[in-house]
């Protein structure tokens, strides 16, 4: 049984976070979206540095700057007056 590849598990785990981090999103949970989008762009990264050429690495390492990206940028509560 040969092992499973060390990337494309890392891939499959990024774009899980990233999936799960817009889901948090539309749930009105943008801190928990942020961490989980931020971690898959991190192993996303480490994964185009080793493998530049790779372009689903980098159109993942799109997706996830652009999921950060839409997020809003204050999560503080809104204050009704």
């Amino acid at each position: 049984m040969q092992d499973p590849d060390p990337q494309s598990n890392a891939i499959d785990h990024a774009v899980a976070l990233i999936y799960a981090g817009r889901t948090e999103a539309a749930l009105h949970l943008p801190d928990q979206a942020r961490k989980d989008i931020e971690q898959a762009q991190a192993i996303v990264q480490k994964l185009v540095v080793s493998s530049p050429k790779h372009r689903y690495f980098r159109n993942t390492l799109d997706e996830a700057r652009a999921a950060l990206d839409a997020l809003p940028a204050d999560t503080a509560p809104i204050a009704v007056h």
